[in-house]
């Protein structure tokens, strides 16, 4: 098996995960699009509202970016090829755009043309595959996260809020009052970690999958771009790493914020105006404090937390192995 092999096999996998689980998927997403998850004026004013936005904002350019990169990657070695082609009459300087076909004769048309064919269009469904659903995992994350910011907001500015509240609605009633937008605030909270623990389950086993096959394929990446003389594939291999490189990144960095986010919660709790108030009020703020002391977070595998700990020891293991197949190979 060849790594072309291995980036199918991965893909292959990635898809089987997300299609086993593909209701629950729709339920996590439909769930962010409901209450208490849609921007409530009342709960933290108009900033939730602001923070939605820009949380839209940033996955829709960190979609785009990684779109972008995974279709140079994909096109340059299409166009490279398709030019080698054009250019040579001669079947030796012919290149399929990811490796030859043993079982076939590509030495004269139209089987190269078809072989060809076969691989462009192949591929760009597994780079469509990939780069969709990194980026549907990313932007789960990232909506999270950002509820987390929300309720943060909302711990902060509670006193606040409820007071604008209470002059609209004429009400002098502050206990009841405050202790109504407690509760709100506490099964908001109670909502995001019961969403997380889903998104535990789901994607454990794609996340494991897909830190696996990272961690193998820029081995394998890095070993054939140092036994490539020709500047072009050199230049493809590069692209495919940075690729399998951002993949990942952006799945550690929302991992990462994750675990900050909801710990923050604690510290936006302990910050509120919760001095001399009823003591079940207080209560339920020291419950909220004790609740972010253990912070949300995802794992690969049950056994690996996604964060920045997780990726640089991807690129270290990775770093390693290339090493060391150099180190046999010189041996040979």
């Amino acid at each position: 098996m060849n790594y072309i092999d291995f980036i199918i096999f991965i893909g292959f996998c990635k898809t089987i995960v997300v299609l086993r689980n593909k209701i629950q998927f729709a339920q996590i997403m439909n769930k962010l699009h409901r209450e208490p998850f849609l921007p409530d004026p009342k709960r933290g004013g108009k900033i939730e509202e602001k923070l939605i936005k820009k949380c839209v904002w940033i996955t829709t350019v960190q979609t785009s970016i990684y779109w972008l990169c995974g279709g140079c990657s994909v096109l340059g070695t299409i166009l490279y090829s398709l030019f080698e082609r054009l250019t040579h009459s001669d079947y030796h300087y012919w290149q399929l755009p990811y490796g030859p076909l043993t079982f076939v004769n590509m030495t004269y048309s139209p089987n190269f043309e078809i072989v060809w064919c076969y691989q462009c269009v192949s591929f760009c469904l597994v780079a469509v595959t990939y780069t969709s659903i990194d980026s549907l995992v990313a932007a789960i994350l990232a909506h999270t996260c950002y509820q987390f910011k929300i309720l943060q907001n909302c711990v902060r500015s509670y006193g606040k809020t409820d007071h604008e509240t209470k002059k609209v609605e004429n009400t002098t009633d502050s206990s009841s009052g405050l202790q109504a937008t407690l509760k709100r605030i506490v099964d908001y909270h109670t909502a995001i970690f019961d969403v997380i623990e889903e998104m535990e389950a789901i994607f454990n086993k794609l996340l494991l999958t897909q830190f696996t096959g990272t961690l193998c394929y820029l081995c394998i990446c890095a070993y054939q771009a140092t036994e490539v003389i020709d500047a072009a594939r050199l230049l493809r291999h590069l692209l495919e790493a940075v690729c399998i490189i951002l993949q990942v990144l952006l799945i550690c960095y929302w991992g990462e914020q994750l675990y900050s986010e909801s710990e923050k919660v604690g510290f936006a709790a302990y910050e509120s105006h919760f001095i001399g108030t009823k003591f079940s009020f207080q209560k339920s703020i020291a419950f909220i404090i004790r609740r972010s002391q253990n912070p949300a977070q995802l794992t690969a595998g049950k056994f690996a937390v996604v964060g920045f700990l997780t990726f640089a020891w991807i690129l270290r293991t990775s770093y390693s192995a290339f090493f060391m197949l150099r180190q046999v190979k010189m041996k040979q």
